[in-house]
């Protein structure tokens, strides 16, 4: 069975500390942060994500499950992503289950989240399709650059 998040002190430094890094256009290749209004306090939250490219598409995936910002990206539709000095104002649609297998798949691939999935690389799509309600995946439909 997969593993649950949890969002540990230390979990939350070192997001602190990714943040830091990304802001200062020096952290971990791909790593982005995305900030996204609340749906209950209106207030904008931030969190580090690792967006992903799957045949031409870029794709946003929720690794550790239904968590804060997937809820808040579902009631907005729209984020914020920056790295460095620039930032992209991103609209987002959520994937369904066939779409998402191969992008979970992709993700997976990369090595340092499979122990919140069932499924392994090696399963084929339909396990991964049986993923996407835990690991909700966001395809970006229009992106603008609204960098200062």
């Amino acid at each position: 069975m997969a593993k649950q998040y949890n969002f540990t002190r230390l979990k939350k430094l070192e997001n602190v500390l990714l943040s830091i890094g990304i802001r200062r256009g020096f952290a971990p290749k791909g790593m982005h942060i995305l900030r996204v209004k609340g749906r209950k306090s209106g207030l904008f939250r931030e969190m580090v994500i690792d967006p992903i490219v799957v045949d031409g598409n870029r794709w946003l995936v929720a690794p550790f499950g239904v968590v804060k910002w997937v809820k808040n990206v579902r009631r907005a539709g729209e984020v914020w992503l920056s790295k460095g000095k620039k930032t992209e104002h991103l609209k987002l649609r959520e994937a369904n289950a066939q779409e998402s297998a191969p992008v979970l798949k992709a993700y997976l691939n990369r090595g340092y989240t499979g122990s919140y999935f069932d499924a392994k690389l090696d399963s084929p799509l339909p396990e991964f399709e049986a993923e996407a309600d835990r690991h909700p995946v966001f395809e970006v439909v229009e992106a603008t650059d609204v960098s200062e």
